[in-house]
């Protein structure tokens, strides 16, 4: 991949950006530099940044989704080769044959011309989708320009799953997820499954305030395995990044 030349002084302007979000740690330019050296020696594995942001503003935006009043039910089904997003009542995902199920999930709801989120939620969502903080961080981490393809803020119900996938279709090159469930256990499965062409799955605990990153490609496939617990979990933002468009003088 090609630096990211167009950035004067990025240790500098990420601190400015990100200060007070994300962990010193992963501000220093030493340790990005690290991981950018675990991402460049497995380039067709995942990668899990354990203790991502600050302690204090990992539980206050866990906290944050917890409570967000709007969640929306949704089940997804496979339509042959192309996955086909059909919001399904309950009875007729119970009717659909296991093959061609997708996924089931609890997506937060955000209705347009409103605003029921609380602050921190807000402030979690213009650091990560409409700020341009993560963005600037993933495209120093990776060596090139990135911006936001989508994101969703996702909770699991008990038995909830996403099947094996590419997330083809699209411009997207890298996926992230950040977790903000304190709750999980290693018995809580919700596990992120990776698999790059032929080899072994590798499974990743959603272990509170880690960020996973992982590459989109024909050559990889990533899952969630069921959720074992009782309640709603596994709360987590996913973010894509695609290559950001050209700009013209």
């Amino acid at each position: 991949m090609n630096a990211v030349s167009t950035i004067n002084d990025p240790s500098r302007r990420i601190a400015n950006l990100l200060g007070g979000v994300i962990s010193d740690r992963y501000l220093d330019t030493g340790k990005q530099t690290d991981v950018k050296r675990i991402i460049e020696a497995a380039p067709g594995s995942a990668v899990v940044l354990e203790d991502f942001l600050l302690p204090g503003r990992a539980r206050c935006y866990s906290d944050a989704i917890k409570t967000h009043p709007n969640w929306q039910r949704r089940y997804h089904i496979r339509s042959r080769e192309r996955l086909a997003r059909v919001l399904l009542d309950e009875e007729k995902w119970d009717a659909t044959p296991v093959s061609h199920r997708f996924s089931s999930a609890d997506h937060a709801y955000f209705e347009h011309g409103s605003d029921h989120s609380s602050q921190d939620l807000r402030e979690l969502l213009n650091f990560a989708v409409y700020g341009p903080q993560l963005s600037l961080w993933m495209s120093l981490l990776l060596c090139q320009r990135l911006e936001v393809n989508d994101w969703e803020v996702v909770r699991f119900q008990r038995g909830d799953y996403i099947a094996a996938h590419q997330d083809r279709g699209d411009k997207r090159i890298c996926g992230t997820v950040l977790y903000l469930d304190p709750s999980v256990r290693d018995a809580s499965g919700g596990r992120l499954g990776f698999r790059h062409r032929t080899h072994e799955v590798r499974w990743f605990t959603p272990d509170f305030n880690s960020l996973a990153i992982f590459p989109v490609s024909d050559d990889h496939w990533h899952e969630v395995e069921s959720w074992r617990e009782l309640t709603a979990g596994r709360h987590c933002l996913t973010v894509s990044f695609r290559p950001a468009a050209a700009t013209t003088a």
